[in-house]
């Protein structure tokens, strides 16, 4: 009895809406929107796409990032190769190489706040520090990542431990970097280099470069390398990471699309009562397909939407923790561009 009451009710109710709306899309579109705002299945379609929506494009936003740290590993001196354990006397020879275009006197190690670099001339490292020079004396330029991890400001005293000595710096500049870094002036501070960086002439191959480098730095015993290989072995670890990261992510992809897949057709399945009334009150099969496909197209778009908002949420949420580590998303991901 309560049945049949409820499918005269709803006849009469589609009946006349339909006779309110003529065009068949109209129909359609209306009756999927009732059905996404009542019906639990076509929620976890949202939900759902919503969900995979959200986690694909913040772990390609982490990809993006990670790809501008490689990038500035990769390109962090404007040299062919780098003598390490320099001294002076190598350093002397090293300038009578006659492969060799240039050879400046470089400092680089790694502390519990971030690289610690100087060079005798800053165009050395490239472009992508956005420096034009050195801080003179005691100052010492801060990447913004590291200024935001320890809540550092222009003028700030900061202190730092290198080669096992203590040293007291005023915070000169504060510069937005891909990652967390700390440029210093080694002639000022009395502080000695622990490398030279030699770029070779144009013409010169790199396997003639090395071997003069070789011959001259003989009596030295300083170790060798090409720039891009002494931090090869960080990217492709890095690299490898990635890799796996990918995959995951596809697998997770495969995975939800066919969880979408699955819950679409069990929203078919259990409503072949409900089509039927639809039927019974005059809506044509056409008609009927038409719904199905909006309410899945409409289900997708609002997954869509929420996803994308979760997104630029879940977007800031992980700068602001690998701020912390004082590298910079937004900064990295726009580096690629350069």
């Amino acid at each position: 009895m309560h049945l049949s009451l409820y499918k005269y009710f709803l006849s009469c109710i589609m009946e006349k809406r339909m006779k309110n709306v003529k065009k068949h899309s109209a129909i359609a579109l209306r009756y999927a929107l009732k059905n996404i705002c009542s019906l639990r299945l076509l929620h976890n379609i949202v939900r759902l796409c919503a969900l995979i929506v959200m986690i694909v494009l913040t772990v390609c936003l982490v990809f993006a990032s990670v790809a501008g740290q490689v990038k500035c590993f990769a390109n962090i001196f404007n040299a062919d190769y780098m003598v390490l354990n320099a001294t002076d006397s190598c350093y002397q020879k090293t300038k009578t190489c006659q492969s060799a275009k240039a050879v400046w006197r470089a400092y680089m190690t790694q502390t519990d706040w971030g690289i610690v670099f100087s060079a005798d001339d800053a165009s050395v490292y490239a472009d992508w520090f956005g420096m034009d020079e050195l801080p003179s004396g005691n100052e010492i330029i801060v990447s913004l990542g590291i200024a935001d991890t320890h809540n550092l400001k222009t003028g700030d005293t900061l202190h730092l431990k290198l080669n096992g000595i203590k040293y007291e710096f005023l915070v000169s500049q504060i510069i937005s970097a891909p990652t967390g870094y700390l440029a210093i002036n080694c002639k000022d501070m009395d502080i000695s280099y622990n490398m030279l960086l030699v770029e070779g002439k144009d013409g010169i191959s790199s396997t003639e470069l090395l071997s003069d480098l070789s011959q001259t730095t003989a009596s030295e015993l300083a170790p060798i390398v090409e720039a891009d290989t002494l931090l090869g072995r960080l990217i492709d670890a890095i690299q490898i990471y990635m890799d796996s990261g990918k995959i995951l992510l596809l697998v997770f992809v495969i995975f939800s699309l066919i969880g979408m897949i699955d819950i679409s057709y069990e929203s078919l399945r259990v409503r072949r009562e409900e089509f039927g009334l639809y039927r019974l009150t005059g809506m044509k099969r056409g008609d009927l397909r038409l719904m199905k496909i909006a309410e899945l197209t409409v289900s997708v778009l609002f997954g869509l939407v929420i996803g994308l908002g979760a997104f630029v949420i879940s977007a800031f949420a992980v700068n602001r923790g690998m701020s912390s580590r004082g590298m910079e998303v937004f900064v990295s991901i726009l580096s690629l561009l350069r």
